[in-house]
């Protein structure tokens, strides 16, 4: 049995909002390897939030805090752009490769729910954020 991470966030436009849901494309065998990748995007997008507070209150983003991450994409990595990593993380793999993910609950209409881990059961699976 394999495992995924799941997404659940708010999105929509000026008019309307809506709930929806997306999986991350990588399948693990190992539990502890999805548990690792969901604690990476759980530290990816507080991250996010903090960098989001920082230039709400006009005060200079930390990079360099981030940097030694393993889930962050460097502006070599992200095709030049600084702000590539809001869009995108790193997930380490069942054979330890690092493999590029999409977040796509990171926008200026999106606020996400929740990650978790499907096709088990278990309270360790689930992160909350509303």
């Amino acid at each position: 049995m394999g495992y995924m991470i799941k997404a659940s966030y708010k999105t929509g436009d000026s008019f309307h909002n809506y709930d929806t849901s997306d999986e991350f494309a990588p399948i693990w065998k190992d539990l502890s390897q999805a548990k690792k990748a969901l604690r990476w995007l759980s530290e990816h997008h507080a991250a996010y939030e903090q960098e989001s507070d920082d230039r709400r209150h006009r005060n200079e983003p930390k990079i360099p805090r981030m940097l030694g991450k393993p889930w962050f994409i460097t502006r070599q990595e992200g095709y030049g752009y600084q702000d590539f990593w809001h869009s995108a993380a790193k997930v380490e793999l069942d054979d330890g490769t690092l493999f590029q993910v999409g977040v796509p609950y990171h926008g200026y209409f999106e606020r996400l729910h929740s990650l978790e881990i499907i096709c088990e059961e278990d309270p360790e699976t689930y992160v909350r954020f509303d």
